[in-house]
């Protein structure tokens, strides 16, 4: 029986963004690119892990990424936190200064009044239901606007 593990988002989103290509067989994995098949980083594997252990210059593919498009992969972080990042290395990207502004950020900082009072009165339980439905502009991946 075959396990099957699917790869992070991040992962997927780098790979065809930036047209590479990873290959894992006994002794480790190859990052190459997808047009070229030319290895991009190789790293040897350590019994079940696959830890990125060799110092590489960072491709120059990878450095055109922009911070909008770090932002949007690492599920809308603020910019204090993709510095963060930056200055530890973990992700690099390109010296453009963002000023997009994040759609689905602005959505998510909505704030809907409150209800207004009620002088209803009820003799029967769910004679009255109050509910907070918004339809969203933006339609989720399974088809619904919520």
């Amino acid at each position: 029986m075959v396990n099957l593990y699917p790869l992070p988002t991040l992962i997927v989103n780098l790979l065809l963004d930036n047209n590479c290509t990873v290959e894992f067989d006994a002794f480790g994995f190859s990052v190459k690119d997808y047009f070229t098949h030319h290895i991009l980083l190789r790293c040897d594997s350590f019994r079940d892990l696959y830890p990125v252990t060799q110092p590489s210059p960072i491709p120059h593919a990878l450095l055109s990424v922009s911070p909008s498009t770090w932002h949007q992969r690492l599920r809308h972080p603020g910019e204090e936190v993709l510095r963060s990042l930056v200055s530890r290395h973990f992700i690099s990207c390109n010296k453009e200064k963002s000023s997009h502004i994040c759609h689905a950020c602005q959505l998510g900082k909505h704030v809907r009044l409150p209800f207004s009072s009620s002088n209803s009165v009820v003799t029967r339980c769910f004679e009255i239901v109050h509910s907070d439905i918004w339809t969203s502009s933006i339609v989720s991946s399974g088809g619904f606007r919520y």
